[in-house]
């Protein structure tokens, strides 16, 4: 890719990204982020992050054109002024397609000349099947392994920023000494303003706020989500209940951390289930959008009845039954899987409300 010219100038460093480097990925780490963080030729005191619309999560890019823009834009002029709209904002659909170009190069330089969406890769004496994918603004790359085990690891393009203050309700970041980014996804629903918001990403700083403690706990919810199949409760929003509950506790936070598994499990899942009970779940870095507000009001009104059987359910047992959590959380099969080894006799599997088809909710 760096054989491009401009993609070479852009390019700063690769940054993997995604749960798994949150450290709250559960399960066969099989899915990654690889972000390309990338830097515009031009003095960034120059690009206004503009805030002042309702598209919480996004952000447009105001470049002003009245300053003498650098050598290096000058002389890749031709490509980067089409990425900018005639009211001067960085268009994210533009800058799409000029890097789909650039992966669909190096894709073909790979196969010798012509873009395939296969090519094998050897490593080591082993034979890697590599497949290019697009869907939407996502460029994917999906490598099977010669177990036959498979990897996707979505591509993503994005720049990079300091930590200054976003202001229209966003949460302060001065106190974080990290940057932040936007990357080039777009709405899930049309908007007239669509192809120049640019999705906020905070990875570092929740990388940073979710603590070591937390981190099993929330392997643990994701499990329990898994297990009941609430497809609609993304896994960012699992992570959400705990930037709140952090945030919420950081003036006692050491107690919050030594609290048994159990407890901050059993926190986390009352929090949820008040959560869905007011449909309503705020992003942590803006009150006003409600990370819920794509899932149907059926669907989260039984998802509260649901665990608030199981919460009570709990709390009558755990005293009595020490696999209570392991009932709950694991599917049936797991469960009697485990009896034996554990040295108990496992006790029929209570049987949950059918839950409704997954909703199309679009994760943030």
């Amino acid at each position: 890719m760096k054989e491009d010219e401009l993609f070479n100038l852009l390019y700063k460093r690769i940054m993997w990204g995604g749960s798994y480097y949150k450290g709250t990925k559960y399960g066969v780490p099989n899915e990654f982020d690889l972000d390309f963080v990338l830097k515009l030729p031009i003095d960034y005191r120059n690009i206004q992050i503009r805030t002042n619309h309702d598209n919480y999560g996004y952000v447009k890019l105001e470049v002003d054109r009245t300053e003498p823009m650098s050598s290096n834009w000058q002389k890749h002029k031709k490509i980067l002024d089409k990425w900018i709209t005639s009211d001067d904002y960085l268009d994210r659909d533009r800058f799409n397609r000029w890097m789909q170009s650039v992966f669909e190069g190096a894709f073909r330089r790979l196969g010798g000349g012509t873009l395939k969406f296969d090519y094998t890769v050897r490593h080591s004496g082993r034979a890697y099947v590599m497949r290019y994918t697009k869907s939407g603004p996502a460029f994917t790359v999906i490598a099977t392994t010669p177990e036959g085990s498979q990897i996707d690891i979505d591509m993503v393009p994005c720049f990079e920023f300091n930590n200054a203050d976003l202001g229209n309700g966003y949460k302060r970041l001065n106190g974080y000494q990290k940057t932040w980014m936007v990357v080039s996804k777009p709405l899930p629903d049309y908007n007239e303003d669509g192809t120049i918001l640019w999705r906020l990403c905070f990875y570092q700083h929740e990388k940073d706020l979710l603590k070591g403690d937390v981190k099993p706990v929330i392997r643990m919810m994701k499990k329990f989500r898994d297990t009941k199949d609430w497809r609609s409760i993304a896994s960012y929003y699992i992570e959400t209940i705990f930037y709140h509950e952090l945030e919420n506790r950081r003036n006692d936070l050491d107690n919050y951390l030594k609290a048994s598994k159990t407890w901050l499990f059993m926190t986390a899942l009352k929090k949820l289930r008040e959560a869905c009970r007011v449909r309503r779940l705020a992003y942590f870095w803006h009150p006003n959008h409600n990370l819920f507000e794509r899932i149907s009001n059926d669907e989260l009104t039984i998802y509260a009845h649901t665990l608030e059987k199981i919460i009570t359910r709990i709390d009558r047992q755990i005293l009595e039954n020490r696999y209570i959590l392991a009932k709950e959380v694991l599917t049936r099969n797991e469960y009697l899987e485990i009896a034996p080894d554990m040295g108990f006799n496992p006790e029929p599997a209570v049987e949950e409300q059918a839950e409704p088809a997954p909703s199309k909710c679009i994760i943030l």
